[in-house]
């Protein structure tokens, strides 16, 4: 994204919809242990992750009434 990153489109996001799921997919080893403002994403995916696997938590994600 070459406008915002991330944690901005998250934000922007959250202004609309308070309940939207947010869910991160990234190969950084240190953003989430270093950010506080990550507390308000969903959930988050580090990479490498099998197809199978991401399949099973985007579908919970999406069946989830939370």
């Amino acid at each position: 994204m070459p406008e915002i990153n991330g944690l901005q489109l998250c934000r922007e996001i959250r202004k609309r919809d308070k309940k939207a799921k947010v869910c991160f997919l990234t190969a950084s080893e240190t953003i989430f242990d270093t950010s506080n403002e990550f507390a308000e994403v969903y959930n988050f995916i580090k990479k490498p992750i099998g197809n199978n696997d991401l399949i099973r938590i985007v579908n919970g994600l999406l069946n989830t009434d939370e």
